[in-house]
């Protein structure tokens, strides 16, 4: 678990686009993919907006992506988004898959010392100082932060003095990187409670989040369950109309459209839909 979360750091900023560079604008008309249709805009910062924006990647091409940063960059003044450093966050996040992966079974304090090495000429390769502060001070922060945890887990055997270390390296961090690392930590420990049968994992969730805290987990726990059967009961009408060999296409659409509607809220419908096509699409493999 801990070196998937340490990997996890590592990767967060490789995101496939593809290869095809983008073209001149040809519509100024921004269309929402369908998985933002119930998301507002992240503008949170220019980071965040570009990565809102690029998660339409494979819904959408570059060119309607570029079109929609277009559009509402000109709507948007509070985080004064530029076009062509969006065009050069695409360059950078191009270069980032180029990069040499890390192994497979092994995470090194050398290699992860390498791929943070890379990953940070590359930027300042593609951006001024500045803008590296403005864009990727967080992840860079959490990057050499895994690093450092790394090297005093290796180096350092006696687990008090392990312990000390690590806390005064995480008391040298900004006040939102301690919370996001309090949070990591956290949920990891909520994470391992699922391993508990129910009465030990609500005792251990209480001494993690309070009562409260720890009733809200059981009732999400509830209706994730509740949610699974009903979607498992779906599936398995939803196939006997697939097989009945009585019906056409245009009635098996017919039939399986009115099922959805009766299993489901309509807010449900969009999600519902899309765990279809990942369900059809498992049954092919």
């Amino acid at each position: 678990m801990k070196k998937v979360a340490l990997f996890s750091l590592f990767v967060v900023s490789l995101f496939f686009v593809g290869a095809t560079y983008f073209h001149p604008l040809t519509s100024s008309i921004p269309i929402k993919a369908e998985s933002q249709q119930d998301v507002a805009v992240d503008l949170s910062s220019q980071k965040d907006f570009f990565e809102y924006s690029l998660s339409s990647v494979g819904e959408q091409s570059l060119d309607q992506v570029r079109t929609n940063v277009h559009s509402d960059a000109a709507e948007q003044t509070s985080i004064n988004v530029s076009i062509a450093l969006f065009d050069t966050y695409l360059a950078y996040k191009r270069a980032l898959t180029n990069l040499e992966p890390l192994g497979a079974t092994s995470l090194s304090v050398l290699e992860l010392q390498r791929i943070n090495n890379e990953i940070l000429a590359l930027q300042r390769q593609f951006f001024t100082d500045e803008q590296i502060k403005q864009l990727f001070d967080e992840e860079n922060r959490l990057r050499q932060l895994a690093v450092d945890k790394l090297v005093i887990k290796e180096n350092t055997l006696d687990p008090i003095d392990q312990k000390q270390h690590l806390e005064q390296l995480l008391i040298a961090q900004p006040s939102h990187i301690q919370e996001s690392e309090r949070n990591n930590a956290l949920t990891l420990q909520l994470v391992n409670t699922s391993q508990l049968n129910s009465q030990q994992k609500y005792l251990a969730r209480v001494e993690l989040v309070g009562e409260q805290g720890a009733q809200r987990l059981q009732d999400l726990d509830d209706k994730r369950a509740a949610f699974k059967a009903s979607l498992d009961h779906y599936f398995g009408q939803r196939s006997d109309i697939l097989n009945n060999p009585a019906l056409g296409p245009e009635a098996i659409q017919q039939e399986i459209t009115s099922l959805r509607n009766q299993s489901f809220e309509p807010h449900q419908q969009r999600r519902i839909k899309a765990l279809e096509r990942i369900h059809d699409e498992q049954s092919k493999n």
